[in-house]
């Protein structure tokens, strides 16, 4: 993790560890300790957030949902024969002064609880989102309790709706939600992968046809 060699701000320091967290990757140090600022210590030493990495259960995070205005997708302008030559997706590309793209990615953790990473990938304006835990596989049956893994701050909110405010650009906020007291929430579905690399239809015909040649 070399913040210094890639020259991140803050906030996209924040959201490099909090997706090498999210994803249970190791995090490995490569850079000189005695130079980092009181900021990247701060980040570094966030106990909320590397505990996600030491949950029992151990599965990484996915991508579920991206919400996006004023950007264009070329993955979804084509279709049939062209959309198979297409091997791996396209990233899409702003045209407005306008543009928003934020990702969700979740990650289930033991007790029935889910860590909600919310990652404002635009370049340009504050996002404020809000997302119903149905949707991630989470259903609570009363109020749930949304903890602010960077921050700390703890809201006990209706159970079904998360809103989390003022993410900053290429920044993120990542939340732990779990039952609040009595209440008890159940993980109702495995994370459902948003980005399956598919093997186009003319690549395995081209295989098939050189194994037929070999033969």
């Amino acid at each position: 993790w070399t913040p210094d060699v890639v020259a991140l701000s803050e906030e996209e320091c924040k959201t490099h560890l909090a997706l090498w967290v999210m994803m249970n990757s190791p995090i490995i140090l490569g850079l000189d300790m005695t130079a980092l600022t009181p900021a990247f210590k701060r980040i570094l030493g966030n106990e909320r957030l590397l505990a996600l990495s030491d949950d029992y259960l151990s599965l990484p995070a996915r991508r579920q949902l991206v919400v996006t205005s004023h950007y264009f997708a070329p993955q979804q302008w084509f279709s049939g024969f062209l959309n198979h030559l297409l091997v791996l997706p396209l990233p899409p590309f702003c045209y407005s002064s306008k543009c928003s793209y934020v990702e969700f990615w979740t990650k289930p953790l033991t007790d029935n609880r889910l860590a909600v990473m919310v990652f404002n990938r635009g370049s340009r304006d504050e996002q404020s989102v809000t997302f119903d835990l149905s949707e991630f596989g989470l259903l609570c049956r009363q109020d749930v309790k949304v903890t602010d893994l960077w921050d700390g701050e703890v809201e006990v909110t209706p159970a079904g709706l998360v809103t989390v405010l003022n993410i900053p650009s290429h920044g993120s906020t990542v939340v732990l939600v779990e039952g609040n007291g009595n209440s008890s929430c159940e993980l109702t579905q495995a994370p459902i992968d948003a980005e399956k690399i598919r093997i186009p239809s003319w690549f395995a015909v081209a295989v098939v046809v050189f194994a037929l040649l070999r033969a």
